[in-house]
């Protein structure tokens, strides 16, 4: 689980950078909120 997360985490940042910006930031919040769900 750690690892993926750590992977997930990579690649939202890599979307980040790629695309800094509010959709960038929407993106990254959309991405916590689905791993939270997955959590549950």
């Amino acid at each position: 689980l750690k690892q993926c997360t750590d992977l997930e985490t990579s690649v939202a940042m890599q979307r980040l950078r790629r695309r800094w910006g509010l959709d960038a930031i929407d993106e990254a919040v959309a991405l916590v909120e689905d791993t939270i769900a997955k959590l549950r």
